[in-house]
């Protein structure tokens, strides 16, 4: 399935927004840093997630939604397997570029805090659930101490 042309349209509808949707709201983010993450909008103003390996493949895409009775996310393709979410240019991540890695549970918890760590030297990955899957291949590759944060 290929979820390209989908996430483009919904990239293209956020890219268009003059404020921040409502999905959006209350977690410190600005239109522009909303910009910069693989991030889109959908027809009922739903926030679309896409989740990429570190080459860069769409593996699917995860809709956080606006009006969650019992569940907050839908999963495309149903089930995709919840696959990590990763901050661009994580496949480019080296020990000499990084101090540690943050594993944090949640895509959008993980987005706001990639933002506050930037600037520390530490990686931050996105689990899509607290029961994983925990890209163990890549942490240990990079050599660097690894934190969990899962509520």
């Amino acid at each position: 399935m290929n979820l390209e042309p989908l996430f483009a349209r919904h990239r293209a509808r956020l890219l268009k927004a003059t404020v921040i949707p409502e999905v959006f709201t209350g977690r410190g983010l600005t239109l522009e840093q909303l910009g910069g993450y693989e991030l889109g909008l959908d027809e009922d103003g739903n926030a679309v997630i896409a989740l990429r390996d570190l080459t860069g493949r769409l593996l699917g895409l995860k809709v956080r939604l606006l009006d969650a009775d019992t569940h907050k996310y839908l999963e495309i393709p149903s089930p995709n397997g919840n696959p990590p979410w990763f901050p661009p240019g994580s496949g480019l991540l080296s020990p000499h570029s990084c101090q540690g890695v943050l594993c944090v549970e949640g895509e959008l918890n993980t987005l706001v805090t990639s933002l506050a760590l930037a600037r520390h030297g530490w990686a931050v990955v996105g689990l899509g659930s607290a029961f994983g899957p925990v890209p163990w291949d890549w942490l240990r590759a990079l050599g660097v101490p690894v934190v969990f944060s899962l509520d």
